[in-house]
């Protein structure tokens, strides 16, 4: 018996033909490099993806830098082995390396979790990429002990330096009882506590530094 088919992927407008000969239990794709063949034991393992990326209201984005390509690829490739299909050192016919297939899901899933400016854009690989600086704990406790909190706008300075010298968004919401959404909303400059509020915070935010200093571990809330 032999079926034939058409996979659709998110970078691929068009899809992928391909052919099921269930007596060779043999699946053989029309790639653009030419023709390649799969056991179908892979492609029931491939097709039965264990995950699920909703595509983004705006759609797939299918065009990226090579910046975003490389902030993208550990989630690219580890979506690619949950897919069971992790082939790298391919290309797909068109001069891409294999793991860009996955490219519009990792994205997707990046900018679900906040992107550069959220959570995901706190992450060990994208750091790097997203132009924020690693502080020591001690300069960062100088742009917070500095800083004029008579103006408004410099909490985002202060919020963001203490989160730079790796203190989550998380920890410092535990300290103040407010919202890990709260936090991020500071650090991006969109909100700022009230002027004795932002005192009090401030006293906080030391407390977590003084904490972290000559530590290599992860921060405590302990001040």
């Amino acid at each position: 018996m032999i079926t034939h088919l058409r996979f659709m992927f998110p970078d691929l407008q068009d899809g992928i033909d391909g052919q099921a000969d269930y007596g060779k239990d043999v699946l053989t794709l029309e790639l653009p490099g030419g023709p390649m063949e799969f056991h179908l034991g892979f492609v029931r393992q491939v097709l039965n993806k264990p995950y699920h990326v909703t595509e983004p209201e705006g759609g797939w984005k299918r065009e990226f830098s090579d910046d975003e390509k490389a902030k993208l690829r550990p989630i690219a490739e580890t979506l690619a082995m949950l897919d069971g299909n992790a082939m790298f050192g391919n290309t797909d016919g068109k001069g891409r390396e294999w793991y860009e297939m996955y490219l519009p899901e990792a994205h997707a899933i990046y900018e679900g979790n906040g992107g550069d400016g959220g959570w995901a854009g706190e992450a060990s690989f994208a750091r790097e990429h997203t132009g924020k600086t690693r502080l020591t704990p001690e300069e960062a406790a100088r742009v917070v002990r500095d800083a004029d909190l008579s103006i408004p706008d410099t909490w985002g300075r202060v919020v963001d330096a203490t989160m730079s010298a790796g203190i989550g968004a998380n920890i410092i919401a535990a300290e103040v009882n407010g919202a890990v959404s709260t936090v991020l909303r500071w650090r991006e400059g969109h909100t700022a506590p009230g002027p004795s509020a932002r005192q009090e915070i401030r006293r906080k935010l030391l407390a977590l530094l003084r904490g972290t200093a000559g530590q290599s571990d992860r921060p405590t809330t302990e001040g």
